[in-house]
């Protein structure tokens, strides 16, 4: 029926009320496959049941997501019964690897739906220990204890948190690479990331007692010839932990303050100073209005710019008008209606 494939949104339940296919309007008919503990493991749209393909998804015994790729299959039936033949379904990590799409995976193959016919890895998960293959790990940054993943030697360690995610490239077999460095509270001070270009993106971040970012430094080089370019960040925050002052350098050019805030008695922002790199200088000051909801009423004050750059007012259910919409009849006056 047109009308029903063309306007409506339609739903499938397997028995056990999982959504396995679904239709909306204007696309095709997407299958779902659920393994024994009810996980989403293949998914297909119309576009990849033409080429007989569908989207895998692995997990380890803890539900964390392992491998995504893309997979030969056959139809939505076949494929969930051959996961109902998998029980758990789980992978584990292993000493051992086997290489898809130009990356040695650190995982079994074969514990796990789909364990054959796997056409493409698209992305790779690692939780717990570093893989083979990452640089080295600082053992500080920005003065503050990196996390060992040692677990058997280290009272707390990485174990349980995710540590390092690959990425393939859509155009060909060169990948993303990114690593997570964690302080003694498992929160996350840093991360260094390869990019499919041989460059890199490296970030550190200072954090204050209650996890806020005080500093952050990013180092980058696009390509591996390119010369690096280092940005530095400086957060300055009051006793609610309100950002008061942002500040922002590129190498070792001068210091600019992006941002200088002021905050009313409801914490509501009034008042932020954009620019510039003196505090008394700013290249603008921009006000900030509310009604007695909370709701934005004007950014500066449009009848009265003062050498600031915009100005508007929202006016809500505010009545306000043009008396005289047309001077040349001065005795027709008219007083409309309009929100904004």
């Amino acid at each position: 029926d047109a009308t029903l494939n063309n306007l409506c949104y339609q739903y499938k339940y397997d028995g056990r009320s999982r959504l396995v296919e679904k239709k909306l309007p204007g696309k095709g008919w997407e299958y779902m496959v659920y393994d024994k503990q009810d996980r989403l493991v293949l998914t297909q749209d119309a576009i990849l049941r033409a080429q007989g393909r569908w989207l895998y998804t692995k997990y380890d015994q803890f539900g964390r997501v392992l491998l995504t790729g893309l997979s030969d299959g056959s139809t939505r039936l076949t494929e969930q019964s051959n996961t109902d033949a998998k029980g758990s379904n789980n992978e584990n990590r292993a000493s051992d690897y086997w290489t898809n799409s130009g990356m040695s995976v650190y995982y079994t193959n074969g514990f796990g739906y789909p364990n054959g016919n796997i056409y493409k890895v698209l992305s790779i998960n690692y939780y717990d220990t570093y893989p083979t293959g990452t640089p080295i790990i600082p053992t500080q940054v920005l003065g503050q204890e990196v996390l060992s993943q040692d677990a058997q030697n280290s009272s707390v360690s990485t174990k349980s948190l995710p540590v390092a995610s690959y990425v393939k490239n859509i155009e060909d077999d060169n990948w993303t690479k990114n690593y997570t460095w964690y302080d003694k509270k498992g929160r996350a001070i840093g991360t260094y990331s390869f990019n499919h270009l041989g460059g890199y993106t490296k970030t550190e971040s200072l954090l204050d007692f209650a996890g806020v970012t005080t500093i952050a430094k990013t180092y980058h080089k696009r390509l591996d010839t390119d010369t690096e370019k280092v940005i530095t960040e400086n957060f300055e925050y009051d006793h609610q932990n309100r950002l008061l002052v942002h500040k922002h350098k590129v190498d070792n050019n001068t210091e600019e303050i992006l941002a200088q805030n002021t905050y009313n008695e409801l914490s509501q922002l009034s008042n932020k100073k954009v620019g510039g790199i003196v505090a008394s200088n700013p290249l603008q000051s921009i006000d900030y209005t509310y009604n007695i909801r909370g709701w934005m009423t004007k950014i500066n004050d449009p009848a009265n710019l003062n050498g600031k750059l915009f100005g508007y007012k929202i006016k809500y259910s505010e009545v306000e008008g043009l008396e005289t919409p047309n001077t040349d009849f001065s005795t027709l006056k008219v007083k409309p209606k309009y929100n904004g």
